[in-house]
């Protein structure tokens, strides 16, 4: 048998409306997530299915959660040019996730570089 989980991300990925109050009927997790901290509201929003993004929402699914590259349900409508998307979750914004956040954060991905002296070579 196919998990909750599994049921959630793929009918949020299909835009299927239906499957989604289904299986959150059950009382799955709106916000559970894959392997790669990948929740239905990520996979939604990246493929531009505006119901299924406005549902999730009102169904409790968060709009800050960043997936394992810090990546945003905002920054992936944003990604792939999904403008009614972008703007229901911009107007969503519960403050976890920067509404203006045009490139994904990845500061996280850098490592602090040692000051280095350059030498200066004799001309």
């Amino acid at each position: 048998e196919i998990s909750a989980t599994m049921r959630l991300l793929y009918a949020a990925s299909q835009g299927d409306l239906d499957e989604l109050r289904a299986v959150l009927a059950t009382g799955a997790d709106p916000n559970a997530a894959d392997y790669d901290g990948r929740t239905a509201l990520h996979l939604a929003a990246a493929e531009g299915h505006l119901a299924a993004v406005r549902y999730l929402l009102a169904s409790g699914a968060r709009p800050g959660v960043t997936d394992r590259w810090g990546g945003y349900p905002l920054t992936d409508a944003k990604r792939a040019k999904h403008t009614a998307v972008v703007e229901l979750l911009a107007a969503h914004d519960s403050g976890e996730a920067p509404a203006s956040d045009i490139v994904t954060d990845l500061s996280h991905l850098t490592q602090k570089m040692p000051n280095r002296k350059v030498k200066k070579s004799a001309v």
